[in-house]
């Protein structure tokens, strides 16, 4: 199954050192316009959760991200989804 390349393209805009979660990754693509339709933001997280099921990526999460008002949520370095969409090493 092939990924739409528009969301490989927002994953290569994320900080290899920094926690992400898939609805973090949906709200940069909105903010930087990596979406054309805001219709399409819940899109962007859907296949962010689908990528980590599918990836493997650690149940316990790379560490918690805290957002105001919610709960701490789980969240994984940016270099592991930039790995999980086959961005090369050398381009992050």
């Amino acid at each position: 199954m092939g990924r739409p390349p528009k969301y490989k393209k927002i994953v290569a805009h994320l900080h290899r050192d920094i926690l992400y979660t898939a609805f973090g990754i949906a709200q940069l693509a909105k903010k930087h316009k990596l979406v054309k339709h805001l219709a399409d933001v819940p899109k962007v997280k859907i296949a962010m959760a689908v990528c980590k099921s599918r990836n493997n990526f650690p149940i316990e999460g790379d560490g918690k991200v805290y957002i105001k008002g919610q709960p701490p949520t789980l969240g994984w370095f940016g270099w592991r989804w930039k790995q999980a969409y086959g961005i090369k090493k050398e381009d992050w």
